[in-house]
C-alpha cells in the first residue's frame, strides 16, 4: 500500500516537471524501473482541489469518530475534540456525551492533534493522499459528496435491481403496491432505468413476489443492493478513494459496504457498474440542489 503511494507521489512530482526535466529523471531509472513507472496508474489531468486537514476531516461522517474515540479517557476525548471544527466539535460532544469546555490550541498544535486523530481514523495504515494526488478514475466525482448523498446515491443505485425485477411482476396488486412504497422521484428513475436500457449486471433476485407491504423493508433492500453495486464499482479502484467513499458515508453502512467489496472478474460489468454510478450521481446532484 505504502510502496504504490510512494510510487504515485513520485509519478505525480515528475508531471509537474518541465518535458525536458521529465526525461532527464527518468533516464536515472533502471529499464526495469522505467517499465513499473509506465505502468503505474494514469493521474489526474485536471487535478482536484485538495482539502487543509480540517476540512477533510469535517467530510469524515461523526459515527467514524464516536468509534474511535469512545474508547479513550475522557481528558483525551476532550483534548481531541478540542482541535476539530466548532460544528464537528459540537456534534462529537453531544453523542459523546461530553460538557466540558475545551481548549485554545496554537495552528501548529492543532494541527498535530489533527494528524494524530487522522492516524487513528485510518488504523495505522499511511495516511490518505492529497485528492490532487488521486489517479484518474470515473468517480473521482465522490469525494465532493456528504453522507446524505452517498446514501440517497445507494437508494438510487438499488433501483437498477428494482427495475430488472419489475419487468417480470404480473401482480397487478403487488405493482399497485410498489407505486405507492415509491416516490414520484422513484418511479421517474426507474422508467428511466428500463428505457435506457444500460445493461445488465446479474445479481440475485430481491423476491419482489414474498413482499410483505412494509415499506421500510422494501427501503432497506433497495440501499442494500445499491451499497453492493456502488461497492463493486470501487472494487478496482485506488485504496485512498475507496477510503474517503467509506468515511463519508457512516460507520454501519462502511461494514455493508466492505461485505460487498469483493473483485468482479469481468471487467465489462465493472464498466457497466461504474456508468450506472454515474448516471446515479447525476440524479443525486439534481436531487440536492
Amino acid at each position: 500500500m505504502s510502496g504504490q503511494k510512494s510510487a504515485i507521489c513520485t509519478k505525480r512530482f515528475v508531471e509537474m516537471q518541465p518535458a525536458d526535466k521529465q526525461k532527464k529523471l527518468l533516464s536515472y531509472l533502471s529499464p526495469t524501473g522505467q517499465e513499473q513507472y509506465q505502468k503505474l496508474p494514469k493521474l489526474q489531468t485536471t487535478p482536484l482541489e485538495d482539502l487543509e486537514l480540517s476540512g477533510l476531516l469535517g467530510k469524515i461522517h461523526p459515527s467514524h469518530f464516536v468509534s474511535i474515540l469512545s474508547p479513550l479517557a475522557h481528558e483525551v476525548k476532550v483534548a481531541y475534540l478540542s482541535a476539530l471544527s466548532h460544528h464537528l466539535r459540537n456534534e462529537l460532544a453531544n453523542l459523546l456525551s461530553i460538557t466540558d469546555s475545551f481548549y485554545e490550541y496554537t495552528p501548529e498544535f492543532r494541527e498535530v492533534i489533527l494528524e494524530k486523530i487522522l492516524s487513528l481514523l485510518s488504523e495505522g495504515q499511511p495516511s490518505i493522499l492529497p485528492f490532487s494526488y488521486f489517479p484518474d478514475h470515473p468517480l473521482l466525482c465522490l469525494v465532493k459528496a456528504d453522507g446524505i448523498e452517498i446514501s440517497t446515491l445507494c437508494c438510487f443505485l438499488g433501483l437498477f435491481d428494482l427495475a430488472d425485477e419489475i419487468r417480470t411482476l404480473i401482480d397487478g396488486k403487488l405493482l399497485k403496491k410498489l407505486e405507492e412504497a415509491l416516490s414520484p422521484d422513484e418511479l421517474s428513475l426507474i422508467g428511466e432505468i428500463s428505457s435506457k436500457r444500460m445493461g445488465k449486471v446479474p445479481f440475485g433476485k430481491i423476491g419482489l413476489s414474498h413482499w410483505n407491504g412494509e415499506v421500510h423493508l422494501l427501503r432497506g433492500v433497495i440501499k442494500e443492493r445499491g451499497i453492493n453495486r456502488l461497492a463493486k464499482a470501487l472494487c478496482q479502484s485506488f485504496s485512498d478513494l475507496i477510503w474517503m467513499v467509506e468515511h463519508i458515508m457512516d460507520a454501519k453502512m462502511k461494514m455493508e459496504f466492505q461485505r460487498y467489496r469483493v473483485e468482479m472478474g469481468d471487467r465489462k460489468q465493472v464498466d457497466l457498474l461504474i456508468e450506472q454510478v454515474k448516471f446515479c450521481w447525476d440524479k443525486v446532484c439534481i436531487h440536492s440542489h
